[in-house]
């Protein structure tokens, strides 16, 4: 079994004192503890620093993916780098349309999970455009229910269990208050059992 990560700065481990405290990381040694058979699972981790929709587009790095025969594609949706980089919304709905048609297409056998984009602080801080990050995840969402893709909505169940807990959402991030710290990367991989 292959497993593809694809994203951002997250995906890639940014905020997390050691690649193994990731939630890719947390992910894959949990995925290696449950497998029979360590040898048929492999994991490759394409997390890409700064990366908007757009980017992944651009930059090939959908077409990376598609080169080798997958069976899981979690894909992080990172949409924080679409708001700061001021693309509109139209433009972010057309490259998930993209990414995943691309996807579909060319790895029809492969089983592909988008995962939300984790809770920031001052998600309601407009950009140039006048959109905040709240936006930019709803608009999301809309187009992944419209087209029926496999969504796990990992900010609204770390949000729940921040919540439950007491918690702030300061207690998960680093100090630029966009990346999960060591925390933060054990909630988005331990929410719910999904992983």
């Amino acid at each position: 079994m292959i497993v593809y990560l694809i994203g951002s700065n997250d995906t890639l481990g940014t905020g997390a004192i050691k690649t193994s405290n990731s939630w890719a990381g947390r992910l894959e040694k949990s995925l290696c503890a449950d497998s029979d058979d360590l040898e048929t699972l492999s994991f490759i981790n394409h997390g890409h620093e700064g990366y908007s929709t757009e980017d992944l587009l651009i930059g090939k790095k959908i077409e990376a993916v598609i080169k080798d025969d997958h069976d899981l594609i979690i894909f992080e949706n990172r949409l924080i780098d679409n708001h700061h980089q001021s693309l509109s919304l139209e433009q972010t709905e057309k490259d998930l349309k993209s990414i995943m048609s691309k996807l579909q297409k060319e790895l029809p056998n492969a089983k592909i999970l988008i995962i939300s984009p984790n809770p920031v602080a001052n998600d309601k801080t407009e950009n140039s455009l006048g959109l905040n990050y709240l936006d930019y995840i709803h608009a999301s969402e809309q187009v992944i229910k419209t087209n029926k893709w496999k969504y796990m909505n990992n900010k609204e169940e770390i949000e729940k269990k921040l919540s439950k807990k007491n918690m702030r959402l300061a207690d998960i991030l680093t100090n630029d208050n966009i990346h999960p710290n060591d925390q933060g990367h054990y909630m988005v991989r331990g929410y719910g059992g999904i992983f």
